[in-house]
């Protein structure tokens, strides 16, 4: 994969390489495609079940990127006739690093708006015929014309978990670069820099992962474009990512760049562990961690807090007081088949949790202070 990243390609010594568990954990992570580009040019593929596996993968990528193409002039052309400034986020911006654009996937297109345009937004792109099918206090899902996903934020970051100084995302519009005249903006790289990474964090302290991928779009961040390292530096020495920051960088120069970096195995371990970002028993295992023994575990599971409950439902946003309402309501949601299943599951999870697991999360949270 670092030869497909990197354009280097040397010969790699794939004798006794197991196609199927590859596969398993380049699919976790979604960077199969990837994977699939390098193995083709070391001529590594044959015509058995993994090798047909990852050239779908391989298809698929750039079938779904031609998609998300459609999709971003979609957004781009209704915005621009509604005179409504705009920035594109994450893989839409990301993928223009890759050697190949559809290397990079992604499972919508993420645009940012200001905040008292965020509804003139939704109302342009529901009359160009995107359909809206969820929303949370801050930000709206639709369905582009041709069913490709698309998320409108008029925030960058939904609260305040991880970054230490929420100052920072509140002049976000401040931070927008205009592109040639138009009403598209671009993100000043710092900050660009620095959400890309809180986003990191925040999959990392709540489900238990971030993903290869992130990694190497930290690793591209740093090797292909020009970028003012000490702008960059201050920033996140402002945010509450800072050690976080330092072991990402780290293990993305040991995969990509070859550097050895010493004290990162447990944290490279959680991270390809944990897959894309995370799954439900590593995520029940960060929050049982978290909460110190079952009882709390449990309570705290009972009555999300306030800022999680507004994100499934936004009328307590204008209305706290019926947020033990709202706790009856999640709780009768639980009966549901498919809710039951799930919280049979993470409650085994919890369950079952090994104490030693339980110290090494604690442990690498507390190294990288993300508790």
């Amino acid at each position: 994969m670092r030869g497909a990243i990197t354009e280097t390609h040397d010969p790699i010594d794939l004798d006794g390489l197991d196609r199927d568990a590859l596969f398993a954990l380049a699919k976790l992570h979604d960077v199969a495609p990837i994977v699939c580009e390098e193995l083709t040019r070391q001529h590594a593929l044959s015509e058995d079940e993994a090798s047909r596996k990852f050239k779908k993968q391989h298809k698929l990528a750039m079938f779904r990127h031609i998609q998300r193409g459609v999709a971003i002039g979609q957004v781009r052309q209704t915005l621009e006739a509604a005179h409504i400034p705009f920035v594109l986020l994450k893989g839409a911006v990301l993928m223009d690093l890759y050697p190949q654009p559809w290397m990079r996937t992604c499972t919508d297109v993420d645009v940012l708006v200001e905040k008292d345009r965020y509804e003139k937004a939704a109302e342009a792109l529901k009359g160009a015929g995107f359909q809206k099918y969820a929303t949370t206090p801050h930000d709206a899902s639709f369905h582009s014309p041709e069913q490709y996903p698309v998320e409108l934020h008029f925030r960058l970051i939904e609260d305040d978990r991880i970054a230490g100084r929420s100052d920072i995302w509140e002049h976000t519009w401040d931070c927008t670069e205009p592109m040639d005249g138009r009403c598209e903006r671009t993100l000043r790289d710092d900050l660009f820099y620095l959400y890309h990474l809180t986003h990191m964090a925040k999959h990392f302290q709540s489900g238990g992962g971030c993903g290869i991928r992130s990694f190497v779009d930290l690793w591209l961040l740093r090797h292909t474009i020009p970028f003012d390292a000490a702008a960059r530096n201050k920033l996140i020495q402002q945010s509450g990512v800072a050690a976080f920051a330092s072991a990402a960088e780290r293990l993305s120069e040991q995969w990509f760049s070859g550097i050895d970096a010493d004290g990162l195995s447990e944290f490279e371990d959680y991270v390809l562990l944990g897959g894309l970002y995370g799954t439900l028993s590593r995520a029940t295992m960060v929050r049982k961690s978290k909460a110190g023994d079952s009882a709390h575990y449990l309570t705290r599971r009972l009555f999300l807090p306030y800022r999680t409950m507004q994100n499934a439902y936004p009328i307590l946003q204008k209305h706290p007081a019926l947020l033990p309402v709202y706790w009856v309501v999640r709780w009768g949601k639980l009966l549901r088949p498919t809710a039951r299943k799930r919280a049979a599951h993470e409650l085994r999870a919890a369950g079952s949790m090994d104490p030693a697991e339980r110290a090494r999360i604690e442990s690498l949270m507390k190294q990288l202070e993300l508790w």
